[in-house]
């Protein structure tokens, strides 16, 4: 703090530095604590995992147990091999308890079910029935078409082929649909497999309407009645061609749109009113030109609007909206030609909890579960909980309720208790105890882990602010430089940086005072010439009695020239007394900058005429400035004085003033080229360009020290530029000013 102005300078350095080890400490803290927190996590999981393939490991792995129940999720009795259904059956009866349990009874019924199914399928003619979920019930019978079949794809069913909607009902209503008049959407999910040409999604005679896959691209056709065929096409890529879509063609009022997974639709617009069809609505196949697809179907839905692609990604409506002419899901399907009496309904929860406006489905089928009944559903509190028609719950209301699942025109029924409101907690079916005790003993560890971080990086950061503190301490003392620890590398920049900044203050200060002492003592030596040549004369007139009137004349104008010389010396002196000691208050006022500057040059007329110069001013006229008018007449005597003293003679000196967003002034002479490095520190006090002091250009070296001064007190900047002899200080001062008072 010896040093002045540092101490602020340093203060600041040094909290930005403790800024900087404070978050590097931090930094530290927490990533020890992540590395403790994944230590802990993966100790947890090593003991689950120890409990569970070694403690309570029985039978087989737990991948095949989830392979079993995926296969028996699959089952397709239709194509159901007797012997391989044993073969689950048996691989069920070999499982350990806990895994029967993952298992589920519902399996086991299932499987039991699709046993006796086959068994009866066997030498039987059975009729397989895909029931439409629509109001209207258009179920489709597979058995009676002869290029449908039904296969299992990934746990889900799926038709392959294709077949006719046909029936007296089912014939009126598409032929009104499909008249060409009314709007409407045809919504598939299907797998092309590969399908290059005419793999048809669904038609209603080649002089009609077709939706189909051909060259890479989803397309929808219309048969127009004036122009032909029109349509809409959407182009596939190669993976999609292999892959299951969503995939939607869409009729509004003459505009024709097709619709890819979610790809946004693509739309024809004003293609007409297409013709009516006698032919029945055919799926995969075109049944008026028999071109057939090779796609897979899981559904097929048709509604009588064209939706929109909001409407078709979320899925708004279901099988029982009044919009919904057709709804084919194929893994809904019954048999028929078997006498099998419904022995009950099932349930796959035996209790829900959800949120209010959290959706969940109850998953609910007869017993046995390929029996022909209509499930039904009941809540007993709809305030509490909806259920919608296929058993989708809804929470309305914070409460507990009941839901009956029954069979439709009989008593089975089950009653599934509803919680709204409850948070989910999380849970281990299994070993609950155990699993809770290691995961005790985990968190445990990572508290006395995360407990030990803390208490190591306190101490460390002790020690490292006890050492930053030292370092602080001893800035400005000669020792020897010490290694500081990594972290506190920035710190040790930085104290670096300010001990080297105060060595070249120093340093600057140290010449300033050096050159002050040297300027007086030029002075005091200058003050004896002028002194001793008036004594001189003086005493000439004094004892020459007799002596001319022009010798007197000459003797009394040389007294008096060193009479002005001896005042000018005088005054620097009391200048550089004054200098450290000086306070610059300002008192602002509004000028007429155009005419201070006509005066100035007026003013120095005379000593420019003596000099041989001349000077030229070129500004706006009614340039009004706020200003401190005495300080800034002072600036520019300094600058003006200044150019005048360095000037070849016969040269002229231009004042040019401009005005913008800044007034800019611009002091222009010629004289002896300034280098760079004198010119960088032309504004330093007592600095001045002729180290050999002369009485021409000789003063303090303090009149460009006090301008820099002024001008920036005024909230301005002054440099100063030489390019060869060309000489220029720029002023630039804000235009305009809040009046008030400031001192420096």
């Amino acid at each position: 703090k010896q040093f002045g102005e540092w101490d602020i300078k340093l203060s600041k350095k040094e909290y930005k530095t403790e800024k900087k080890i404070a978050r590097q400490m931090a930094l530290r803290f927490w990533v020890a604590a992540l590395i403790g927190l994944v230590v802990m996590v993966a100790f947890w999981l090593a003991a689950v995992w120890f409990g569970s393939n070694w403690i309570f490991r029985d039978g087989k792995s737990d991948a095949h147990v989830a392979a079993l129940c995926k296969e028996i999720d699959s089952i397709l009795v239709e194509d159901a091999d007797s012997s391989n259904l044993e073969r689950m059956k048996q691989a069920c009866d070999r499982l350990s308890t806990k895994q029967q349990r993952q298992v589920t009874k519902q399996r086991y019924d299932k499987l039991n079910e699709a046993i006796w199914l086959a068994g009866q399928m066997e030498g039987h003619n059975i009729s397989l029935v895909i029931k439409d979920k629509s109001r209207n019930g258009f179920d489709l019978n597979l058995s009676e078409q002869e290029g449908a079949k039904l296969k299992v794809y990934d746990g889900k069913t799926a038709m392959e082929g294709f077949a006719d909607v046909c029936g007296k009902k089912e014939q009126e209503m598409f032929d009104q649909l499909f008249d060409g008049t009314h709007s409407f959407t045809v919504e598939a999910e299907l797998n092309p497999n590969g399908g290059e040409d005419f793999n048809m999604i669904l038609s209603k005679g080649d002089s009609c309407t077709a939706f189909r896959i051909s060259d890479h691209s989803v397309y929808y056709f219309i048969k127009n009645m004036d122009e032909g065929w029109s349509k809409v096409r959407n182009p596939l890529n190669g993976e999609q061609m292999f892959s299951w879509m969503h995939v939607a063609g869409i009729y509004d009022r003459g505009d024709i749109s097709a619709y890819v997974e979610g790809a946004g639709i693509n739309t024809e617009k004003d293609v007409g009113v297409f013709e009516p069809s006698d032919y029945p609505l055919g799926i995969g196949h075109c049944p008026e030109t028999k071109r057939t697809s090779v796609a897979s179907f899981r559904s097929i839905h048709i509604y009588a609007q064209p939706l929109t692609e909001k409407e078709l990604d979320t899925g708004v409506y279901g099988p029982d909206s009044e919009n919904v002419v057709l709804w084919y899901d194929f893994d809904d399907l019954c048999y028929e030609g078997i006498d099998v009496p419904i022995e009950g309904v099932r349930c796959y929860e035996t209790s829900v909890s959800l949120e209010e406006g959290e959706k969940k489905a109850l998953y609910s089928e007869p017993v046995p579960y390929f029996a022909s009944g209509e499930i039904v559903y009941h809540s007993d509190n709809q305030a509490v909980v909806d259920v919608s028609r296929d058993g989708i719950l809804q929470g309305v209301g914070k409460g507990q309720a009941i839901v009956e699942v029954s069979v439709a025109g009989m008593d089975f029924s089950k009653e599934i208790p509803v919680t709204v409101g409850d948070t989910v907690r999380f849970s281990i079916l299994q070993h609950e105890q155990l699993y809770a005790f290691w995961l005790a003993v985990g968190l445990f560890l990572f508290l006395v882990v995360l407990l030990g971080i803390t208490l190591m990086q306190r101490r460390r950061l002790i020690v490292y602010l006890a050492r930053l503190s030292d370092e602080i301490s001893l800035i400005g003392t000669s020792r020897d430089k010490t290694e500081f620890p990594v972290i506190l590398k920035t710190a040790e920049s930085a104290i670096r940086q300010v001990e080297e900044d105060i060595r070249q203050k120093d340093h600057v200060a140290r010449e300033a005072e050096q050159r002050k002492n040297d300027l007086v003592i030029y002075l005091a030596h200058d003050l004896k010439t002028p002194i001793a040549s008036l004594i001189g004369y003086l005493t000439l007139l004094r004892d020459e009695k007799q002596i001319s009137e022009d010798l007197h004349r000459h003797y009394v104008e040389i007294a008096l020239n060193n009479s002005e010389r001896l005042d000018e010396l005088i005054n620097e002196l009391f200048e550089i007394t004054r200098f450290n000691m000086l306070q610059i208050t300002l008192n602002y006022e509004y000028i007429n900058l155009t005419w201070l500057m006509e005066q100035l040059v007026y003013e120095f007329g005379p000593m420019l005429t003596e000099k041989e110069l001349s000077c030229r001013l070129e500004m706006p006229r009614d340039i009004m400035l706020c200003c401190d008018v005495d300080k800034m007449e002072r600036v520019f005597d300094n600058l003006l004085r200044n150019a005048m003293n360095y000037s070849y003679r016969n040269t002229e000196i231009c004042i040019l003033v401009t005005v913008e967003d800044e007034i800019r002034i611009v002091f222009v002479n010629y004289g002896k080229h300034i280098p760079t490095e004198q010119l960088e520190r032309i504004f330093e006090q007592f600095y001045r360009l002729d180290q050999a002091r002369g009485t021409s250009t000789g003063g303090s070296g303090l009149g460009l020290a006090i301008a820099r001064q002024i001008v920036e007190l005024h909230q301005g900047a002054i440099e100063a530029k030489c390019v060869g002899e060309e000489i220029r200080f720029i002023v630039t001062l804000p235009s305009c000013r809040e009046e008030k008072d400031t001192s420096l």
